[in-house]
């Protein structure tokens, strides 16, 4: 079995950096790219517009790079070519309460947030009736965090004897499948049964999607459900 994910030291996840160029800025500033407003990237981009998102140049409509299955999420907008094209699509971006919405996915996905060292998840579903994104009770899982199979914590423990590594391996001994682990340093291992995830909305209360990315984008891990408490971590 590989391991799935990584992390640094014996942390935990604490949050998500997205590093963008100014190139976003654009759509904020109601001026395309030929506009060249100050400080307009030069460089390649992506664009999304009418539902598409086009890879090229300030001075060109550049090629089809994706298809958005739902629009974009705004429209004529910006994103670095370090990026993933799919994250200009409105099914990749963050959805809050009062959104309008026809299902449950069109509420998906959500970004749990942090205030000091607190987590607070942002769960929603579809209310037929309003057809507006609410909110709704956190996802469970019947043995999160509880002891994952021995046989798989020693097998983290031969592979992680210098500590330093976190992640997630298949464990048919807890109930959705997956053990997520941290190890550090002096052998310390604190492992719990978790569940893979597609964004913070498949993860229990206080808790992230690790390693989730736009839908449509490579993914070399499978992402999980990581606790953001702190007796997870090694000291």
């Amino acid at each position: 079995m590989g391991r799935v994910g990584s992390l640094a030291a014996g942390t935990v996840l604490l949050g998500r950096v997205v590093v963008m160029r100014c190139l976003v800025l654009l759509a904020l500033l109601g001026s395309g790219c030929n506009g060249q407003p100050p400080g307009c990237d030069t460089g390649p981009y992506y664009r999304c517009a009418g539902g598409v998102v086009y890879e090229g140049e300030c001075g060109g409509q550049g090629s089809p790079a994706a298809q958005c299955a739902k629009g974009c999420a705004v429209e004529d907008s910006y994103e670095s070519i370090a990026q993933c094209p799919f994250q200009l699509c409105l099914e990749d971006a963050p959805k809050k309460a009062g959104d309008p919405c026809q299902s449950a996915d069109d509420c998906h996905p959500t970004q749990a947030t942090w205030s000091g060292a607190t987590l607070t998840n942002v769960d929603l579903t579809c209310d037929g009736t309003t057809q507006a994104c609410v909110a709704t009770a956190s996802p469970t899982v019947a043995d999160w965090m509880k002891p994952c199979s021995p046989d798989v914590v020693a097998e983290i423990t031969a592979f992680a004897t210098n500590g330093n590594v976190g992640g997630a391996l298949p464990d048919p001994g807890c109930a959705e499948g997956w053990c997520a682990y941290n190890a550090g340093p002096g052998a310390c291992i604190a492992a719990g049964c978790t569940r893979p995830c597609q964004g913070d909305q498949d993860c229990p209360s206080s808790s992230l999607c690790h390693g989730a990315v736009p839908t449509g984008c490579p993914n070399e891990w499978t992402p999980f459900c990581e606790s953001s408490d702190i007796a997870f971590a090694c000291p």
